[in-house]
């Protein structure tokens, strides 16, 4: 059975990123050669290639790279009489932060408590901010959109009417949930000329009752409350034929009531019982 040998190898070795497989395999070769006074060793690439498996013409590429990564020094070409000497070196690498260099397990933390904020503060915070910019897009876009939205529906103040007026017509229709359409300010309009007021009147009208709209039949109904009742047709007829036959009567002013005129002018007369009457054309 073949005694097993051994290599004592820097632990930077397994921490350096940077190293291939096939550079490792050299680099461990190489630290095997080594003895406790020195670091220099110069086995021949045939002896490297006896113990890392790799074929002979691969270990002047390996070893290069080496040098190139500060693992190594050589010094000569090497050949068949004399062999290449390497100086085995470490390198100053950046290090990952580890449980052993910061403290004892028991010291600092639990191992999970090490791991936890590196993979929070990896994946967490990319994802958090990923997701709540995402959020205010779509908020900002919904912002964008209900505004030029409302720009779009928003009418223009019509000509004659107030500022003041306007701003309470428009919050009196908010209130009532009542959309402010040019259709709604042109019916309003129609109705106000029926009536006989001016926009601006309807639109202050409305805002004092409290109205969502306004109707010519609503002002005309109100204005009607409390007056006198009109005088019909044959009232009117039989007042002026009492200003022609009774002149002097006429000439009185007239009274809030057109029936109080003809109540004024009437003759009492005392009534008696006719014994017998004669009927037109002589017929009884």
């Amino acid at each position: 059975m073949t005694e097993s040998q051994f290599a004592v190898v820097p632990l930077e070795v397994v921490q350096d990123r940077r190293l291939t497989l096939e550079q490792t395999r050299v680099l461990v070769a190489l630290f095997s050669f080594r003895n406790k006074v020195t670091n220099t060793v110069w086995p021949s690439r045939a002896a490297i290639a006896e113990r890392t498996g790799m074929h002979p013409s691969n270990i002047s590429s390996a070893t290069s790279a080496l040098v190139s990564l500060g693992w190594l020094l050589k010094e000569g070409l090497g050949g068949h009489s004399k062999s290449t000497r390497y100086t085995l070196c470490v390198p100053d690498l950046v290090k990952p932060t580890t449980v052993a260099e910061q403290a004892t397990v028991a010291e600092s933390a639990t191992v999970a408590h090490s791991a936890t904020p590196t993979v929070a503060d990896s994946a967490t915070p990319p994802l958090a901010d990923s997701a709540t910019r995402k959020e205010q897009s779509i908020e900002l876009s919904n912002e964008q959109k209900n505004t030029a939205r409302a720009r779009s529906t928003a009418i223009a103040k019509p000509d004659g009417v107030t500022d003041q007026t306007w701003s309470d017509w428009l919050q009196l229709r908010k209130s009532k949930k009542a959309a402010v359409t040019q259709t709604a300010v042109d019916g309003i309009a129609r109705e106000a000329a029926k009536a006989g007021y001016s926009l601006e009147s309807a639109l202050a009208t409305c805002c004092s009752n409290g109205w969502q709209g306004f109707k010519a039949d609503w002002v005309q109904q109100r204005a009607g409350q409390g007056r006198a009742p009109q005088e019909t047709a044959y009232q009117q007829q039989m007042r002026e034929r009492v200003a022609v036959l009774t002149p002097r009567f006429a000439a009185q002013a007239p009274k809030q009531q057109a029936g109080d005129f003809f109540r004024e002018q009437a003759i009492e007369v005392q009534a008696h019982e006719v014994a017998s009457a004669r009927m037109i054309g002589g017929q009884r």
